[in-house]
């Protein structure tokens, strides 16, 4: 179902939908990105050389300035080394930003605004200002992005600049994110720093048995030639592997979040997964099904219905029944009704180019209601993030357990990858915890 729109609503929808405001195609500017080389020093000075900075300059602003340009061209770097797809966010108003983070580092929101226009007007780098949501269409604000350009590249090439020169600084194993809305019906469950050491030693032994591993991407001939010739049709495609450490995002308090991100196994495209070998062993990776309606029906000791997505008299074909998966993950994971309707438009509209009205999915929410009448209660009150702290448990448990075997293993949220060897212990692993912590049988793909 489509709706009519003004010529301003549909170049709106159009700015929206560029590639560097799409889900996972950007990353906020990491603070505490560092490198000693003496080579990003050499290309750090050429760019400065470059800049018009007063010569009257006190040295405390100099220096100042350093710091925030050698933070803004490393995040560059490593954005670009992984693809033209890959861009920076930053916050060009000040009330958008994390001041704690910024302060931590001594570096200047303002200051990095100020060199992000000057890099753009000597060509080093391209920007795209960021927008308000508008929820009437569905579409959620976006901060500004930035992008080096070839140009900025090519001194960081002249000066033997490498991505392995390039440190994540003292990124923690557990990162506690503050929470967007805060869950007002009850406080925050918080933890002693004693506590939060004894997770992060988990996430250090995980860490430390994959460094001692042989993780590595073969990808095949065909795969190859057509990464090739994107190359030679694009100038700007690059591809490259980047993080090898896992770490714990947690967000507003340590009961929600929880899951395991970092590695570069979760931002690969997902059909290169199974290219993945360890220790020269081709790898399996079993998932978990319907993971988040089953737990919550879990919850409310129901069992799901068998048709998850489809009832008596719905819509037929796969386009509705999409329609309708997106729309119940979204109200199971949104804070209210609203935000779900926002979030499955944008989903639906970004990554399966479908265009459907909020009317039309307040219509679907009503029959998802009456047919998953034992968990409706549960819809719009944010209980994504609950379930996601649940799953990242059964998934910590899963790779204590394999490590404690010796057997590497790369958690991707839901799946697993291991190599295949060890499938059948990984399968029995995921049914006993997932039992375990959910009271209920698993569906394992």
């Amino acid at each position: 179902m489509t709706t009519e729109l003004t010529e301003k609503q549909k170049a709106f929808i159009a700015y929206a939908a560029q590639e560097c405001f799409l889900d996972g195609n950007s990353l906020p500017l990491i603070p505490r990105i560092k490198a000693d080389a003496p080579e990003i020093g050499a290309v750090i000075s050429e760019v400065l050389s470059k800049l018009n900075i007063s010569p009257d300059l006190q040295p405390t602003y100099r220096e100042a300035r350093i710091r925030n340009l050698k933070c803004l061209i490393l995040n560059l770097y490593a954005r670009y080394l992984e693809g033209p797809h890959r861009w920076v966010g930053f916050a060009r108003k000040r009330d958008k930003r994390q001041p704690k983070a910024f302060d931590t580092y001594k570096l200047s929101g303002n200051v990095i605004v100020d060199l992000i226009d000057e890099l753009e007007r000597l060509a080093l780098v391209r920007q795209v200002i960021g927008l308000r949501g508008n929820k009437g269409l569905g579409i959620e604000g976006r901060q500004s992005r930035v992008q080096a350009t070839d140009k900025l590249f090519s001194i960081l090439a002249k000066h033997g600049a490498d991505a392995e020169m390039i440190q994540s600084g003292d990124r923690p194993e557990i990162i506690l994110r503050e929470a967007k809305q805060p869950d007002k019906r009850q406080p925050p469950r918080l933890l002693t720093e004693e506590e939060v050491e004894i997770l992060a030693a988990v996430v250090r032994r995980i860490n430390d048995l994959l460094a001692r591993s042989q993780i590595e991407l073969r990808l095949p001939l065909h795969v190859q030639l057509a990464d090739e010739q994107r190359r030679r049709e694009n100038p700007f495609f690059r591809w490259t592997l980047n993080g090898t450490r896992y770490c714990r995002i947690f967000n507003g308090d340590y009961c929600h979040g929880g899951r395991w991100y970092g590695h570069w196994c979760l931002s690969i495209p997902s059909g290169y997964r199974k290219h993945i070998f360890i220790n020269g062993e081709p790898t399996v990776e079993p998932d978990f099904g319907r993971m988040h309606p089953a737990m919550a029906y879990a919850m409310v000791k129901a069992e799901a219905p068998a048709g998850l997505y489809s009832y008596p008299g719905c819509a037929p074909g796969d386009r509705e029944r999409l329609i309708r998966k997106v729309l119940l993950n979204c109200l199971l994971n949104a804070n209210t009704p609203q935000a779900a309707y926002g979030g499955a438009m944008g989903c639906l509209r970004d990554k399966h180019d479908i265009h459907v009205t909020i009317p039309y999915l307040a219509k679907l929410a009503k029959a998802l209601r009456k047919h998953h009448a034992p968990i409706r209660e549960h819809f719009g009150s944010g209980l994504g993030l609950k379930l996601q702290y649940r799953d990242s448990q059964i998934a910590t448990a899963i790779l204590l357990d394999l490590a404690d075997a010796g057997i590497p293993c790369l958690p991707v949220h839901d799946s697993f990858i291991v190599a295949a060897q060890h499938e059948d212990r990984l399968r029995a692993l995921m049914d006993y915890h997932y039992r375990d912590q959910v009271g209920a049988a698993p569906i394992i793909k």
